[in-house]
């Protein structure tokens, strides 16, 4: 028995319990569960037995799945269950551990959170009515129906607080990058308020366009932002979000601060958030030189070099690239002059793509794009896909794979003009 393997028990319910939609498959994820521990514990001794479930239920406790799956096997034993019910089936399950058999042992752990947190803790039975003062007698099928449904609602909840800060922190990075210098202080110039409003929004684009100018202060992705912005500005996700509308009590405001800015992105204060996201541009600009050196000195076996490509990204997270918002305004990386001077034939690219383990909307607009395209391509293609696809989170499923939508359209040809930095 390895550690690995405990890990890897949990991962797996993890996932399962994250996607489950109904209390249906919250039970099939503890099948599946059970099924997977019975066969790691298979030929161990009891003392092997015992070290697998202490760490197992440590590791549950950790990634807090431990409540959903106690329910869940409740669910299997029927609900109805008192305090008597409890101490029977931990009586029947401690002497089949006894007798070596090893599952019983997952067994008392549910048992024993169930007992624990009988009429305390998690609340697993309801203790009075709307008319009545009165006592509960069991864990009923209704306990169980409420309390599996309110897991699934708090994690659905962290998941969208989770995602509303992760979009939330490209905006606020550029915004607030660089001080009293920042753009959002260019901004308020005119009021000076410490607020953005509808209007100084609209009349720093206007400005940009009058000007003519695409550098500093009126940089591309710099009204690229605010065109964002102002086209989220009374999204719930997004602009109302970020103006301070991030809980169920929480009021919008009608001009974005500083404070309700910082604020939606999770981050304690302006320093931690930037140190951040100059750490994610650096690792970027890592990432892509290291490419540009591949591309430049090729292997003479394509099909491997394509293979190692893809088993790399393939030890990413799913999720979102945020970084990349900064790193397309600060991208120092010049394209190689070979590339100004030949051409590749425009490819089709079709309407949906399956999303693989590690993969993002900044990868796949890479993938679509190629191996050539800047980063201020690939960020402008990745908010196209975020906005085809409504922003959905990026969930690899091997039994089940997930499609987003990229259009049916040409790539852009390979030959591309320097960039300039700012």
């Amino acid at each position: 028995m390895t550690t690995n393997d405990v890990q890897d028990a949990v991962e797996n319910v993890s996932q399962a319990l994250d996607t489950a939609k109904d209390q249906n498959e919250q039970v099939a994820a503890l099948e599946k569960f059970q099924t997977e521990v019975e066969t790691d514990m298979r030929g161990m001794s009891a003392e092997e037995s015992q070290d697998y479930m202490g760490k197992l239920t440590i590791e549950l406790e950790q990634s807090g799945q431990l409540p959903a799956l106690s329910l869940a096997y409740a669910d299997q034993l029927g609900g109805n269950l008192d305090r008597d019910d409890l101490k029977s089936e931990m009586r029947t399950t401690n002497r089949f551990a006894a007798y070596g058999n090893h599952s019983a042992r997952l067994d008392q752990v549910f048992l024993k959170y169930l007992t624990d947190n009988y009429d305390k803790g998690e609340n697993l039975i309801e203790a009075s009515n709307n008319n009545w003062v009165w006592t509960d007698s069991s864990i009923s099928s209704d306990d169980i129906s409420k309390k599996l449904t309110e897991f699934r609602e708090n994690r659905d909840e962290r998941k969208r607080v989770a995602d509303n800060q992760e979009k939330a922190g490209p905006y606020a990075a550029t915004l607030l990058n660089g001080g009293e210098k920042s753009l959002f202080n260019f901004i308020d110039r005119y009021s000076q308020n410490n607020s953005l409003s509808k209007l100084d929004l609209t009349r720093y684009l206007a400005d940009a366009e009058a000007s003519g100018s695409t550098d500093g202060m009126y940089a591309e992705h710099r009204q690229q932002t605010v065109r964002e912005l102002l086209r989220n500005w009374d999204s719930e996700d997004k602009g109302t979000w970020m103006r301070g509308g991030f809980r169920n009590d929480g009021f919008a405001s009608s001009g974005l601060s500083k404070e309700s800015l910082l604020k939606s992105t999770g981050y304690a204060s302006e320093q931690g958030l930037m140190a951040e996201y100059a750490r994610r541009a650096a690792d970027l600009t890592a990432e892509n030189e290291a490419m540009q050196a591949e591309d430049e000195h090729p292997e003479s076996d394509d099909e491997s070099n394509s293979e190692s490509q893809v088993e790399s990204t393939d030890e990413n997270v799913a999720g979102g690239d945020p970084e990349a918002e900064l790193s397309a305004a600060d991208d120092q990386n010049a394209v190689p002059s070979e590339a100004l001077e030949q051409e590749e034939e425009p490819q089709s690219v079709p309407e949906t793509v399956g999303v693989a383990k590690g993969d993002s909307y900044w990868r796949i607009a890479h993938k679509l794009l190629g191996e050539s395209a800047t980063n201020k391509e690939i960020f402008a293609k990745m908010m196209e896909l975020q906005e085809l696809n409504n922003n959905a989170p990026l969930i690899w499923n091997p039994d089940s794979q997930q499609q987003i939508v990229v259009a049916l359209e040409k790539a852009e040809p390979a030959v591309r003009p320097n960039i300039v930095s700012i």
